[in-house]
């Protein structure tokens, strides 16, 4: 009989079930095997192969938990992987949004440089317009130079904006 020393607790119960014998719940392994032994139905070649069918499908059934267990993990790391992909795309496109947030903003202020500099010399140059006429060479020199250099950072102005 000592195939029975190969079963568990649990597998030598279900054994005595098939058999038709009632278990107390309290019993020790030695008090099942006795059980079983002296059961009425006892045939060792049935019983052997009952344990061994009884363990075999236990076994599966552990097995089969185990490999649900590791699918179920293997299933939690992807998913964890997949959100962390996600936050990581999610914190580029914020990282994008502020940099041509911040693009922008200084091209605002660029322009708006300009126009402050546009404006001060259209204000320069209508009170160049305004002053009386020159009666000296001297002054209509000084006119000329201060037109040409007018119209030249006007040029220059106009080449930045087309860049």
């Amino acid at each position: 009989m000592a195939f029975l020393a190969k079963g568990k607790k649990a597998d030598l119960v279900n054994v005595c079930e098939e058999l038709g014998e009632n278990v107390p719940p309290n019993s020790r392994v030695p008090d099942i095997k006795h059980i079983i032994l002296e059961s009425k139905n006892f045939n060792e070649e049935a019983v052997r192969i009952m344990l061994d069918r009884i363990i075999g499908e236990r076994l599966e059934e552990a097995e089969a938990e185990r490999q649900q267990l590791e699918h179920e993990a293997e299933r939690q790391r992807l998913e964890h992987e997949a959100e962390q992909q996600r936050l990581e795309r999610e914190a580029e496109q914020q990282r994008l949004e502020r940099e041509a947030e911040q693009r922008r903003l200084e091209r605002e202020a660029e322009a708006e440089q300009r126009q402050i500099e546009l404006q001060r010399l259209e204000i320069r140059r209508l009170e160049l317009q305004a002053a009386p006429a020159a009666t000296t060479p001297l002054e209509e020199l000084r006119r000329f130079i201060i037109r040409s250099l007018w119209h030249k950072s006007r040029l220059s102005l106009m080449r930045r904006k087309m860049r």
